[in-house]
């Protein structure tokens, strides 16, 4: 089993990397936030599962997008991926 973590700061932006891979299998996960212009902050949080499940769908992801003010303003944005189509 191999693992690696990355965590990295620029300015107002963080963002941070993690990777998990034993035998064929693969989780991936990634996290960035922005403190943007005019107060507005963004986060997105990305995962993905390669080869964790029984076939015909051994891989899934997610992508959640979250902007926000922190006051009276809230946007989300949720993807999901249960069994993305295979080349």
């Amino acid at each position: 089993m191999e693992g690696c973590v990355a965590v990295a700061q620029e300015g107002k932006a963080y963002s941070q990397n993690t990777e998990l891979k034993w035998k064929d299998k693969r989780i991936t996960q990634s996290m960035k936030y922005q403190g943007g212009v005019k107060g507005m902050h963004t986060l997105l949080v990305e995962l993905g599962a390669q080869n964790v499940s029984p076939s015909p769908c051994p891989s899934h992801s997610l992508l959640t997008q979250i902007h926000t003010n922190l006051r009276d303003r809230l946007e989300h944005h949720v993807q999901i991926g249960l069994c993305p189509p295979q080349p």
